[in-house]
């Protein structure tokens, strides 16, 4: 029995990436408004609070990523505590496509969907009127086969200095020990340290937001660096695009997005859509994010 599920993991391992690494969906960004903007979402995640006048925020997200194979579903909630402080909470589940268990000598077995998701908690705080620190715990699970299941506890951790209209960031993601399924057979977390600057420009009753993010997966060996825009037309829709660099398209691929948003009170739409040549990468794939302050 374990030699069947060894070799199944095996298979599906080497199928989500070609370094073998699982639970990868955890280093997607928070909403389809920061996919669009080539993933860029340092600033955003670390130094953000709910905006002034309101209480909090929910976000509720779809990501069909690679079509037909994967699909994650997300929803987020921000309160704020006081000033200063606010509470973070999200929920991600990754859906995988079906697929059957096979034995060591090839014979197959039953159907089986594999499934990851991640649950966090976070709490952000504002120090003085520039500087703003996060730390988050995760808690991850990936079940790859019939009794089959790893599972971790990670950190996520940054500091951000805010300043006219412009904010700088640096943050630690996915800190912690490796998914350890059974034997020696393990996974470990796509661990990255980002560095992001997010700038807003206010164009008479219009708006642009520049964003730009550098870092280094330091267990893969792999740079990245994102760029976004946004051009807010009388703050009511938004025009974006981006695009997201790797140095290593085997850990991640690298890939264009644009997008468009609607902003109707306290509630937001937005829409992602990826555009790759690669043939391993997630080319034809969408997000769409429905969101409402309170």
């Amino acid at each position: 029995m374990i030699r069947k599920i060894l070799v199944s993991v095996m298979l599906l391992l080497s199928a989500l990436s070609l370094r073998g690494q699982s639970v990868s969906f955890v280093n997607m960004p928070d909403n389809a408004r920061r996919l669009a903007l080539g993933g860029t979402d340092v600033s955003y995640s670390v130094s953000r609070l709910p905006e002034r006048g309101y209480r909090g925020s929910v976000e509720a997200t779809y990501f069909m990523w690679e079509p037909g194979s994967l699909n994650l579903y997300m929803l987020d909630g921000y309160a704020r505590l006081g000033e200063k402080l606010a509470l973070s909470a999200k929920g991600r589940l990754h859906s995988i496509k079906s697929y059957v268990e096979m034995d060591g000598n090839g014979n197959l077995g039953k159907t089986y969907k594999p499934s990851e998701y991640m649950f966090g908690v976070g709490l952000h705080y504002r120090v003085g009127g520039n500087i703003s620190l996060l730390g988050q715990v995760n808690l991850i699970s990936s079940n790859l086969a019939t009794n089959f299941t790893g599972k971790t506890v990670a950190a996520d951790i940054g500091v951000a200095y805010d300043m006219n209209d412009i904010s700088f960031a640096l943050t630690a993601r996915n800190l912690g020990p490796d998914l350890k399924y059974a034997g020696s057979l393990h996974s470990n977390l796509p661990m990255v340290v980002m560095l992001g600057a997010e700038k807003s420009f206010g164009l008479g009753g219009n708006g642009l937001d520049v964003a730009v993010d550098a870092g280094y997966m330091p267990l893969h060996s792999c740079f990245l660096a994102k760029v976004g825009a946004s051009f807010s037309i009388q703050y009511l829709v938004d025009i974006m695009a981006g695009y997201h660099f790797s140095g290593n398209n085997a850990v991640e691929p690298s890939y264009a997005t644009v997008g468009l948003g609607l902003n109707v009170s306290a509630f937001e739409l937005s829409a992602a859509y990826i555009i790759s040549s690669s043939s391993w990468a997630p080319r034809n794939s969408l997000a769409f994010t429905l969101g409402a302050r309170f």
